[in-house]
């Protein structure tokens, strides 16, 4: 299948988000899709760090943990600190 493209300018963008500049160069460092919290899997590729060294840093106390039946939960607030945010 052969696709024609026109030739010429690329057409202009349009700013259609209410971002500024500085949150888009910056963006957010715990991305979380508006998740209150996570598991710790999901917690340590937020993070960037080995699932092992965030267990560690839970069993020292940091960060904070939630039981809700057989599920541990970090407060997405908690990585937001760690990061010292």
């Amino acid at each position: 299948m052969d696709v024609k493209r026109k030739r010429g300018r690329p057409p202009k963008l349009r700013v259609v988000s209410s971002q500024t500049a500085a949150q888009v160069l910056r963006p957010d460092p715990v991305p979380t899709g508006g998740l209150l919290a996570v598991r710790p899997r999901e917690a340590a590729r937020m993070l960037s760090i080995g699932h092992s060294k965030l267990y560690e840093m839970i069993a020292a106390g940091r960060p904070r943990t939630v039981k809700i039946g057989g599920v541990t939960l970090i407060p997405v607030s908690e990585l937001r600190a760690l990061l010292g945010e």
